[in-house]
């Protein structure tokens, strides 16, 4: 495997995919691993650059889904506005909020934790001005 470093060059969200070839009988066989970088205020990147911001609004599945107990919720504003997060159960009862604030353009990740949730179907949702979105995802204890 080899294994390039490089500074990234823009303020963003990164997706590495890294091909690891194994040493077995199939010369062929491949790895895939993911990997991802976050641009934070005071790691020397700006996160409110224009060149960063993404260009469309998206609510990303959760990951791992299913899961248990924690699993993270990605999302993506291409403009600042006030945002709310929230996971509801089937029968529309919210069950948590996970942000309700103003929130600068760009890319987003928050974790959920369902511990004191029972198994079962839940439905994460944001909203942003005229955005918006829901996802279903699965809790099993």
């Amino acid at each position: 495997m080899e294994v390039v470093q490089a500074a990234p060059a823009k303020t963003g969200v990164y997706t590495v995919q890294v091909l690891n070839k194994t040493f077995s009988a199939d010369p062929y066989s491949l790895y895939l691993i993911r990997a991802q970088t976050v641009a934070t205020p005071g790691n020397g990147l700006d996160p409110r650059s224009s060149e960063s911001r993404p260009r469309s609004f998206a609510l990303y599945q959760n990951y791992p889904n299913p899961f248990n107990p924690v699993t993270y919720i990605r999302y993506s504003l291409p403009e600042a506005g006030f945002v709310k997060l929230t996971v509801r159960n089937l029968l529309g009862q919210e069950v948590a909020k996970l942000v309700s604030a103003d929130q600068q353009a760009g890319d987003y990740s928050v974790t959920f934790d369902g511990s004191r949730l029972s198994s079962g179907v839940y439905y994460y949702r944001v909203r942003s001005g005229l955005y918006g979105d829901i996802k279903r995802m699965l809790l099993l204890k």
